[in-house]
């Protein structure tokens, strides 16, 4: 898995992982790019390459 390249900022990711919690999960599109992501539990959004 690659980690989140994308222009995303840091508020709105603060605003995700409280949303959502950081040990579940969740499947996500960044607004930005479009792209699919999960939160990781360090807090870091990585990218999900799987084509599914």
């Amino acid at each position: 898995m690659d980690y989140l390249v994308c222009p995303i900022d840091a508020a709105q990711l603060m605003l995700i992982q409280v949303r959502w919690g950081v040990q579940d999960r969740p499947l996500m599109s960044c607004p930005q790019c479009s792209q699919r992501f999960v939160l990781a539990r360090t807090g870091t959004l990585v990218r999900v390459t799987d084509p599914e």
